[in-house]
């Protein structure tokens, strides 16, 4: 018996002295962001994905995000950038098949469902609430990133050669292609740069076209309730045929689809082109190759047919950010937005993006804009992305606007694309 007895009692302080081993790891395991000597936390890395072609940018994100170590001493933003947002979005959908996420990564609006399980809601989040536009992109009424700049489409051109061919701004799309015809036959410079040997440059006509015809900002997702919305009398059909008309008036040059993006830019700064097409993201880049505004102005795409009917300027809410749904670290990419986006930040933001604002109480300074904004008498109209339906429909037809308007400088007829697609939309419908 008292064998047993002192065997029992051996065993117990043996039991005793585990369990203590056992506590005193968790305790250091639950603490596992803390150096235990210095009772500081340890350093750790949020990795912050962005797109953007402009030097000048990237080296402003990169040294302003060494700034947030003021607020959060232990934590450093390492901004991973590319040149291109096709292969951004080839990288990041890569990553999110291997979970492999960066904490915070940038989105277009067209984008957010592809991610939508990937990042975390933002809906009560205080930032969010700041944004002017930011609930109008909610998915399945989830805010998953908030939208950082609002871009302006614009018709840009030069008016030296407006003034020396006392040409005006033209109010309609009839007046546009006589414009342009007009710069043609003076012989001294290409009338337009479009760059369609890379596809995407033909987004301002092929995707915004149509939808400013519509008048609808929520024109995408209304084409998923209807059986033929590229036929005749449709804002598709009649768009497409405007844009036809443009792209056949022989004014972009001997060859357009051998002239890509890069080399638009190219002759549109160099001053051998008169107009270009693109967003508000344009000026920083001309600004960097030419040093200056003075020979630059822009006008709305004047796509109506007569001065009478309503002027819409689009407006392209882009650079959407969001936390990933991995991020390890969402406490301080959580505190990390609210600095981004607080209103010192967020001004300087707007300045070097040349970009306007989504933030309440906040106004861009951009010279050049306020001035255009001026000019003109245009009400505000925001691209907004089709719904769940529309992308899983224009997904099953494989549409691509923009590779429809190279199709179309070779020689595609719009009744041919617009044939082609309405028999896949109904069949993809089930109908």
């Amino acid at each position: 018996m008292i064998w047993t007895h002192n065997f029992r009692a051996k065993t117990i302080i043996i039991l005793l002295l585990i369990l203590s081993f056992v506590l005193i790891s968790c305790k250091s395991n639950n603490n596992d962001t803390t150096n235990i000597e210095s009772k500081e936390p340890f350093p750790i890395t949020l990795k912050m994905a962005i797109w953007n072609s402009d030097p000048k940018f990237i080296a402003y994100m990169n040294e302003k995000t060494k700034a947030f170590q003021e607020i959060l001493p232990h934590v450093t933003v390492e901004v991973e950038s590319f040149a291109s947002d096709s292969d951004y979005l080839q990288s990041m959908r890569v990553r999110s098949a291997a979970s492999q996420l960066p904490d915070l990564f940038e989105l277009k609006p067209n984008w957010l469902q592809l991610f939508e399980h990937d990042l975390i809601p933002l809906n009560e989040y205080e930032v969010t609430k700041r944004n002017n536009i930011a609930e109008r992109f909610a998915v399945n009424e989830k805010i998953i990133a908030i939208p950082s700049s609002l871009q302006p489409e614009w018709v840009y051109y030069h008016p030296s050669v407006f003034d020396r061919l006392q040409l005006e701004i033209p109010q309609t799309w009839s007046e546009f292609i006589t414009v342009l015809q007009a710069i043609k036959e003076d012989g001294a410079v290409i009338p337009l740069a479009l760059g369609a040997k890379d596809e995407w440059p033909t987004y301002p006509f092929n995707e915004f076209l149509p939808h400013l015809l519509s008048g609808n900002e929520t024109y995408l997702s209304d084409m998923a309730k209807q059986s033929m919305p590229f036929g005749e009398k449709t804002p598709f059909y009649t768009g497409y045929k405007k844009v036809s008309r443009l792209y056949h008036a022989d004014i972009m040059g001997p060859d357009p689809l051998s002239v890509g993006w890069n080399d638009a830019v190219e002759l549109f700064t160099s001053g051998d082109a008169a107009v270009l097409a693109a967003g508000q993201w344009f000026l920083p880049l001309y600004l960097a190759e030419t040093g200056g505004l003075e020979d630059l102005d822009a006008f709305p795409l004047p796509y109506r047919d007569n001065e009478n009917e309503p002027l819409r300027q689009m407006s392209f809410a882009d650079h959407f950010l969001g936390i990933s749904q991995e991020s390890l670290y969402q406490e301080e990419a959580k505190t990390f937005l609210t600095w981004y986006f607080s209103p010192e930040n967020y001004k300087d933001y707007l300045d070097n993006a040349m970009s306007e604002s989504v933030f309440r109480d906040i106004s861009s300074t951009n010279a050049f804009t306020r001035k255009i904004i001026s000019q003109i008498d245009a009400s505000q109209f925001i691209y907004l992305p089709g719904d769940e339906q529309y992308t899983r429909l224009s997904n099953a037809i494989q549409l691509d606007v923009k590779t429809l308007g190279q199709d179309m400088l070779v020689g595609r007829s719009v009744d041919q694309i617009a044939t082609q697609l309405n028999e896949r939309w109904k069949k993809a419908k089930g109908e």
